[in-house]
């Protein structure tokens, strides 16, 4: 699986400052922070700053030592994720292992996972698969590489108290004792009924059941490529 390369390596030859460039077109929002800033900034100062420090982020996770996990095989992928937009992409995190011992195409139930847990030594590591949608779209694979480790990762110092919150909310889920439709919370919060059109709900379910239906068989195809691909590289993997 070394034919693969990591995403470090990925990102290592890409140049960080046209990927902050492209960073900050697909996520031009940041609020974060902002209490910092000059009062005397202009816009273009502002986006500059943002820029350079992204660049700087990128540099560092480019520059950094990696530290292989010791774990089972990661690989990132990118999918179509948007039945309304097809030029929208998920980038999705799954076992090598995994993928080798599925069934093919029995992939509707198939756990893929995030990275907020890992730490950014690790995550550099992971796997891009070969992928031709992947390939096509690598500087998308990097873009939300960073955004997810910018937006969800966290030091492992904080993991404990994310789970104690976690098992909190699990805890007063459990205990609830008033489930309140949407139409019924509105009413409650004091907010105007909503008008429903004859048909309207049916067809919203038949939309979501689409989009969800497109997004299962468009990650589907992209696990079986990886599976064929590593099948090619370990020939006696998963038989």
């Amino acid at each position: 699986m070394r034919c693969l390369k990591t995403i470090q390596e990925v990102i290592r030859g890409m140049k960080p400052e046209e990927i902050a460039r492209e960073y900050c077109f697909d996520y031009p929002v940041e609020i974060g922070g902002l209490e910092k800033v000059p009062e005397d900034i202009t816009v273009g100062g502002l986006k500059e700053r943002r820029e350079k420090r992204l660049s700087e982020f990128i540099r560092l996770l480019a520059d950094m030592e990696p530290e292989p996990s010791d774990e089972k095989v990661r690989i990132l992928f990118l999918t179509k994720a948007d039945v309304e937009d097809t030029s929208k992409r998920g980038l999705c995190l799954a076992y090598a292992e995994e993928i080798l011992a599925a069934t093919s195409y029995d992939y509707e139930d198939f756990s893929c996972y995030d990275i907020s847990f890992t730490p950014r030594e690790k995550a550099v590591s992971f796997l891009v698969a070969d992928n031709k949608y992947t390939q096509d779209h690598l500087s998308t694979v990097v873009i939300e590489f960073v955004h997810e480790l910018i937006t969800f990762g966290m030091n492992y110092a904080d993991v404990q108290e994310v789970i104690d919150d976690l098992e909190e909310s699990f805890e007063q889920s459990r205990n609830c004792t008033e489930w309140l439709s949407r139409e019924e919370m509105r009413k409650k919060l004091g907010l105007p009924e909503e008008e429903i059109y004859p048909q309207e709900k049916e067809l919203h379910h038949r939309l979501l059941e689409a989009r969800v239906e497109y997004a299962q068989y468009c990650r589907a195809m992209e696990l079986e490529r990886i599976r064929e691909s590593l099948r090619k590289m370990s020939p006696t993997e998963g038989e």
